[in-house]
């Protein structure tokens, strides 16, 4: 998941206990957490994002899917604890490997990377857990330290928080009315799903 040349235990902060959460018993399966990879419209109406990010991506193999948005961070703010130098033009890019992992990346002022896990527990619930790995030199070289670290953690663990309602009550439509901007990615995101489903019929 973190890039080929980076040592996590010294290039990363360590993720336990200061960036990791996990969210017991909550209502939704992980189909819900896996489709919201593809959702780039609720990064402005659910997570404060100053605009809709630009679907720019997505591709795919038999057991990983991946979408990439491209987003302006800071956008509401001359300065922010994230964009100390005022807005960035980055990216949000998130691949799914199988139904209810997610591993993003966040490409910003800070190269931010995450990781999902949504385990179902019965029919109706399932355990969520999320991990932030924090980089400890920041993208203009000074140095990462605890409190922008907490920050990062706390600002993550406040949007998968924001998203639960809209999981927990949301209904499964077989062909909802997508957005234009996404209509295509959608459509192939919920392609891929169907795949990682078994086929019906017993075993020979």
């Amino acid at each position: 998941m973190l890039p080929e040349g980076v040592d996590h235990l010294t290039d990363y902060w360590p993720v336990h206990p200061h960036t990791c959460d996990v969210w017991r018993g909550v209502r939704f399966p992980p189909q819900v957490a896996t489709e919201n990879s593809g959702d780039a419209a609720h990064f402005h109406y659910v997570h404060g994002a100053a605009s809709v990010p630009d679907v720019e991506d997505w591709s795919h193999g038999e057991h990983w899917f991946t979408t990439s948005f491209k987003a302006t961070f800071g956008g509401h703010a001359p300065t922010t604890w994230a964009t100390p130098k005022g807005p960035v033009d980055g990216r949000i890019v998130t691949t799914c490997h199988g139904m209810g992992l997610a591993a993003g990346h966040i490409e910003s002022f800070d190269d931010v990377y995450t990781l999902a896990a949504t385990t179902p527990i019965d029919r109706h619930t399932s355990d969520h857990r999320a991990t932030v790995w924090v980089p400890k030199v920041r993208g203009d070289g000074s140095d990462l330290d605890e409190s922008i670290r907490d920050r990062w953690a706390r600002q993550q663990s406040t949007q998968h928080v924001a998203d639960f309602p809209v999981w927990e009550n949301m209904t499964y439509i077989a062909k909802p009315p997508f957005a234009a901007t996404e209509v295509r990615s959608f459509h192939a995101l919920r392609r891929w799903i169907e795949g990682q489903y078994p086929t019906s019929g017993g075993a020979e």
